[in-house]
């Protein structure tokens, strides 16, 4: 009872009541089930009632047990008591109980075994039609159920069990005559002898169908998919000598359309009929095949020559597998493979010879060795090493599997035939302690794939079998994991058929992979989903009639609705479609599988569909991104607004056992279909939605009135955040459309949209699930008619502020940089002291003592202390050359040095930054500041891709101490943190990094601009301050001229401007040239040491048309402006650049209508698919 322990609400009554059941005198049945609300399971009942006294216990809503006695009818004129435990789950369980009682339905079977001995098998039902008798003599027995009051059946029953083999009873007709065939056979007369089922002769009677003296050619042709049939062929076989062998084989023969209730029978029957034949000719082995690529003659004979008569000992077993294996080595023909022919996989083993040689000597039948294990030492804990080999068998490496530790084990089990004959089968045995530590047992698995995959190309492996508890580890075990031809209990034939299965194929089911009837158009039709230039938006798989192969069912446009009609009741169906969800200020493309069982599937359809699943999954994700999956079993769980939410990423869709996912789920079952979007008055929220649009509204606040799911307008007007802040209650569930005044890099500020969701902490879960629909039904409502730039989401009054949305708009954060370092600081002590609890209660300590970092604890040795003050007065001194400063560990890896002070460029410094160390540098850039140019310093920490774990975890305390204490001497901006390699480190990557993700407060702006004035007084000529001629200020040459330009562009006579500065005056700008044509002719004109700034008129296709992909649509001009700064262009030009292209679009916008701005520096940014997404329009992929 170890396994129950802790859930058995009386042990000792239990115990009592199995004794009772053992002696069969008054109890045949033991109930067991739960206290009301409770969570242990306790005895019920004991009666000699049966299956009726323990139904009435078993209600709708609850779970039960039952362990009955049931007499079966044996294959004579006697029955036998079996014992079975019948597990009753009722339909309207909850699903956190059925979860329970799967766990204690294997735990009671376990603890029933152990003390009754003999437990013959174990049914669960579900439903209350299935808890019947007939059920359950099905379950134990394989076969159908067949009371003695059953009236005589009728021709066409009979012929129709005949053809599925369906028999009750096994008997041979005319047996006299099939033993005087035999004896002929024994003669040498006759070849073979096939046996089947006739639809005149008796249910399970087996009848001899034809004979002759061919062999196996003339018995190929009767193999039928539809039929089960039973063929004695005999084979000759060449001897070491000059002669030749007959040896007798009997080849089960079940076709891939049998039914399954018809296989059951034929692996008894095929018992039978081996025992008859026996008894009067010398077999020497069987063969079963459910295909036709599982049999052949020479697959045959490989069967029959790796076999041997030996004697019952396991030594003498031993010696003669070892000597076939000797003979077939030699021998030609045999389709034994030279192991070193065969290209080996990769060595997974620390020492690699050592482990190659082990592997290579058990499956040699010359050496003794049996075993090798694997396993983890002190010097390699990560990678697995040979531990020991040798000979023998289990007993005799079981040591080396302890509690704690994992271990491979390579083992030569030796499995005994039906008859006398022995073969030497290996297998890996992978052991994983109870007390192994999960992040180890994660790592077991791959490692566990890997020895196998090896040691499969060196010997010839038959499974794998993974162990836990050392009471499953045995000899016993270990056979009937490899058996594929025995049947080693009664009602095992299904699982010896699956096992053999695993054998043949390294131990996975051949049946269940994916089979395609056209795997090129397969590949095909998932490419036309990526392609931009098709139509096809999905594509469904099902299965073929036979249901061997997959095949494609269709492909379309459109969403779920277009392909509903392939999810039927009785099919399992895969759909591979891409869709656009909304994210941000535009719309990308993603793809999902859809994988539909429908509620009438058989289970073994379903078993197989699990896995083809993966392996679709896997195939589409090679050709296309694939971004989700998603499961149904009934037209409630699917739906493009599902479809929607799972690609998106909504919060109550991937919390699927939350309150808010289970209340979406009834909605959607009560309704039948996705809840519906309704406004109360469209036309009014459409009004206010031109008002927004028109800037007359800066707010429209929609909502819920009572219990109705129809939208509202609550409220509209002018201002700000705070005057809608009133709405966001706990009990409130709002959407607010906010226009949002944001500063742009310029001297213009810019309105941008933002639709915010409040769901209350207070909100129902069923009104939450609601919202989750409706946000996106409305962000796609507002698209439609005005420019969103985002949406920001709320479920506490901490997530939304007016500063919050700005930084959400802006992509940036206010905050001081001392804040945020000091925030740092405290939360990596706060990570640091739980690390080093955690070492205390482990009882074990790191190679590396963190040192807490704080502004009194610079991460330099006294030593280095002067040298390091010095290089950050020397870099941030305006009257020196140097600007940068390099800093990196010195010998003892955990002190800072400094490297190299110099003047230049970060290019220059990079000989610092190496894939195996951490480097640091102080770093001057000049950026423009209004009128003037300014030096700001920023620290660029670099950290290799191959520095290790420990290490990367110190760099983060010693960054965020040496920014604290070098921001004390040079005031920093920012920091640039590198860990993706030398080409993620450039001038341009940290000045845009600078630039764009820090908004200065007005008093630090003051601040730096009181530095400024005094830099620029102390030395004009280190600030860099603008030289007469040189201002950010500029006019243009002909005002007139640059209207007209505008106004031709605007009616759509040429299609691009492009604006330069005066050969003569670089402040004064002046129309450069203008054309047709789109990018192409924008791309001619860019110079890499040069600046230009382009106006261009784009063709778009319609907003509203967006997914109808027809050229015919692109009927919307918008006009974008381009910036232009070549890559060879100096660091003060870019810094004027900043200021000019700023001011520029400023006094273009009075002139013609700008939908956006776009800067690029390298070429390939300036694409179609960058135009479109400035612009705005979704859906619209170029590449």
């Amino acid at each position: 009872m170890a396994d129950m322990h802790g859930v058995l609400a009386d042990e000792k009554k239990t115990r009592k009541s199995l004794k009772k059941f053992m002696e069969k005198s008054k109890v045949d049945c033991v109930v067991f089930g739960y206290k009301k609300d409770g969570d242990k399971v306790k005895v019920l009942d004991e009666s000699s009632k049966g299956l009726k006294g323990a139904a009435k216990y078993f209600t709708d809503d609850n779970i039960g047990y039952a362990l009955l006695a049931v007499a079966s009818r044996g294959e004579g004129d006697y029955s036998t008591l079996k014992n079975v435990l019948v597990s009753w789950v009722g339909p309207d369980t909850s699903p956190r109980l059925k979860a329970r009682s799967s766990q204690h339905r294997v735990m009671l079977y376990n603890s029933v075994k152990d003390i009754i001995q003999k437990l013959d098998g174990e049914m669960q039902v579900l439903a209350r039609a299935d808890l019947t008798l007939e059920k359950v003599h099905e379950k134990i027995l394989g076969t159908n159920y067949v009371p003695d009051s059953q009236g005589d059946e009728t021709d066409a029953a009979k012929e129709k069990k005949a053809r599925r083999g369906e028999m009750q009873t096994f008997a041979i007709l005319e047996e006299d005559q099939l033993v005087d065939k035999l004896r002929v056979c024994q003669a040498g007369k006759l070849g073979y002898i096939e046996f089947g089922y006739r639809p005149q002769d008796p249910p399970g009677t087996v009848a001899v169908m034809a004979s002759g003296p061919g062999g196996y050619r003339e018995i190929e042709a009767s193999f039928v998919d539809q039929a089960v049939s039973y063929y004695l062929l005999g084979l000759q076989l060449e001897d070491e000598g000059d002669y030749t062998q007959t040896k007798w084989v009997l080849i089960t023969w079940v076709g891939v359309k049998v039914e399954p209730i018809a296989k059951a029978h034929s692996a008894t029957h095929r018992v039978a009929l081996y025992e008859t034949i026996k008894s009067h000719l010398q077999l020497a082995g069987e063969f079963q095949a459910l295909s036709r690529e599982e049999i052949s003659e020479k697959l045959l004979i490989d069967k029959l020559t790796l076999s041997r008569v030996g004697e019952k000992t396991e030594e003498d077993l031993r010696r003669a597998a070892q000597l076939d294996a000797e003979k077939k080595e030699k021998r030609e023909g045999t389709g034994l493979e030279k192991t070193v022919a065969k290209k080996v996989a990769p060595n997974p083993f620390v020492n690699a010879d050592e482990g190659k040689a082990a592997v290579l000597a058990v499956g040699d039948p010359k050496d003794e060795t049996n075993w090798a294990v694997f396993g983890y030492t002190p010097e390699a804990p990560k990678e697995p090493s040979l531990l020991a080999r040798g000979p023998g068998y289990l007993k005799d490496f079981r040591g080396y599997l302890k509690n704690d530790n994992l271990a491979y084990v390579v083992y030569g089990v030796i499995e005994t035939a039906d008859g006398d004959y022995s073969t030497v089968k290996y297998m890996l045995v992978a052991w994983v302690g109870k007390d192994v530590k999960p992040l180890h047992r994660a790592r077991s698995a791959h490692h566990r794939v890997a020895i196998y995959q090896y040691a499969s190309d060196l010997i010839p492996m038959h499974g794998e079998q993974q162990i836990h508890v050392p009471e499953d580890l045995s000899e016993e075990s270990l056979r009937k994991k490899l058996i594929g031809t025995k049947i080693l209990e009664e009602g095992d034939a299904d699982a010896a058929r699956k096992a053999q299965q695993r054998v043949r194929h390294g131990g996975a089911l051949s049946d269940n992979a994916i089979h395609w009837e056209d795997a090129a158009a397969v590949e095909a039709c998932i490419l036309q989903i990526r392609s931009t230039t098709d139509t096809v938006e999905w594509v469904a798989f099902g299965y073929t009639s036979d249901l061997t192969k997959m095949r494609i069912l269709g492909k379309g446009e459109g969403g779920v609705a277009q392909c509903r009609h392939h999810f039927t009741p009785d099919e399992c169906v895969m759909v591979v479609m891409g869709a656009v969800v909304p994210d941000g200020d535009y719309s990308v493309h993603k793809n999902i599988l859809i994988a539909w069982v429908g509620p009438d599937v058989q289970p073994l359809q379903k078993s197989r569909a699990a896995q083809n699943r993966v392996e679709l999954y896997d195939l589409a994700n090679r050709h296309i991104q694939m971004h989700g999956e998603i499961q149904a079993m009934s037209e409630a769980e699917i739906s493009d607004d599902l479809v929607m939410q799972k690609l998106s990423g909504s919060k109550y869709d991937s919390a699927g056992g939350s309150e808010e996912a289970q209340a979406a789920r009834r909605t959607r079952q009560q309704t039948g279909q996705n809840v519906e979007f309704r406004f109360r008055d469209e036309k009014d929220l459409l009004a206010c939605t031109e008002d927004f649009r028109q800037r007359k509204l800066d707010f429209v606040v929609m909502g819920y009135e009572g219990e109705n799911t129809d939208l509202v307008v609550l409220d509209k007007g002018q201002g700000k955040f705070a005057n809608v802040e009133r709405f966001l209650e706990k009990t409130a569930l709002v959407y607010i459309l906010l226009g949002v005044q944001c500063e742009d890099e310029g001297e213009y500020t810019q309105t941008k949209n933002i639709l915010v969701t409040w769901v209350g902490p207070g909100v129902t879960p069923l009104k939450k699930a609601l919202s989750s629909q409706h946000r996106v039904f409305l962000y796609q409502y507002f698209k439609r008619h005005i420019q969103l730039h985002g949406e920001l989401q709320a479920l506490q009054r901490a997530e939304v502020s007016e500063q919050l949305i700005i930084e959400k708009l802006t992509l940036s954060k206010a905050r001081n940089e001392d804040f945020l370092v000091s925030s740092r600081l405290k939360d990596e002590e706060k990570k640091r002291k739980r690390e080093e609890q955690t070492r205390l209660k482990s009882g074990g300590a790191s190679s590396y003592s963190f040192v807490a970092t704080s502004e009194d604890a610079p991460p330099f040795a006294e030593s280095s202390m002067a040298a390091a003050d010095a290089a950050f007065k020397d870099v941030g001194d305006d009257t020196t050359a140097n600007n940068l400063a390099v800093f990196v560990y010195a010998a003892n890896k955990k002190d800072l040095t400094v490297a190299e002070v110099l003047h230049g460029t970060i290019e220059d410094v990079k000989r610092h930054f190496d894939a195996t160390n951490i480097a640091y540098a102080l770093y001057g850039m000049v950026f423009a500041d209004g009128e003037y140019s300014v030096e700001k310093h920023v620290l660029v920490t670099w950290v290799g891709q191959k520095v290790k774990p420990l290490q990367k975890a110190r760099s983060t305390q010693h960054r965020a101490a040496l920014y604290k204490h070098i921001n004390k001497v040079v005031p920093l901006v920012g920091e640039f943190h590198v860990l993706e390699g030398l080409d993620s480190v450039s001038e341009d990557l940290i000045r845009k990094k600078l630039e764009g993700t820090k908004i200065l407060e007005k008093q630090d702006a003051k601040l730096a601009q009181k530095s400024v004035d005094d830099r620029k007084k102390k030395n004009p000529k280190k600030v860099g301050a603008i030289r007469k001629g040189e201002t950010n200020q500029f006019e243009w040459q002909d005002e007139e001229a640059t209207k007209d330009a505008m106004k031709r562009v605007t009616e759509g006579k040429v299609d691009w401007v492009m604006v330069g500065n005066h050969p003569d005056n670089k402040n004064i700008l002046t129309i450069s040239k203008e054309g047709s044509g789109d990018l192409g002719a924008i791309h001619q004109l860019l110079e890499d040491g040069a600046i230009s700034y382009f106006v261009l008129s784009k063709v778009c296709p319609d907003e509203a048309m967006s997914g109808a992909r027809d050229s015919s649509n692109y009927n919307v001009r918008r006009n974008i402006f381009i910036a232009w700064v070549g890559p060879r262009v100096k660091p003060m030009m870019k810094a004027r650049s900043s200021q000019h292209k700023a001011t520029l679009y400023s006094k273009l916008k009075p002139l013609i209508q700008l939908h956006g701005e776009l800067q690029v520096t390298e070429r390939d940014e300036l694409n179609e698919d960058a135009v479109f997404d400035k612009l705005g329009v979704t859906g619209w992929r170029v590449s």
